[in-house]
């Protein structure tokens, strides 16, 4: 449970950067992005890292990525549902996986919240399209 509360959560991160080029993150809300260090500080356009649909459509897509991957083990399968062939629990979270996949190809996230690489941005570290 606390892995796919986290997996959802993480979703919603996103980060930062001021003028003098710190890095900050914070998770967005309906309002802008609430920070976890920078106490009062918030980004040029706040408006840009509000909580938007597509917001839930990624965390939606992220759990059920990870209920298909993590119902796959073994022991899930066994102690849930032991009488459904072996082939359809192995090819279901590739076909999860998959699909999902190309659901976050074709609509791509804006946020870069923890975790994500900023070395890769270059120079569009603080711009948003």
């Amino acid at each position: 449970m606390f892995l796919a509360a986290s997996c959802v959560f993480f979703t919603f991160t996103d980060s930062f950067r001021t003028a003098k080029g710190r890095l900050y993150y914070g998770v967005a809300t309906l309002s802008g992005i609430w920070t976890f260090n920078a106490g009062r500080k918030k980004p040029c356009m706040p408006s840009d890292y509000r909580l938007r649909w597509c917001d839930l459509f990624h965390a939606g897509l992220s759990l059920v990525a990870f209920l298909a991957f993590a119902g796959s083990h073994g022991d899930v399968v066994a102690c849930y549902y032991p009488g459904i062939p072996r082939k359809v629990t192995n090819s279901v979270p590739l076909v999860v996986g998959f699909v999902v996949s190309v659901l976050f190809v074709v609509f791509p996230s804006r946020r870069r919240g923890i975790g994500y690489p900023f070395l890769l941005q270059g120079e569009a570290r603080s711009s948003r399209f």
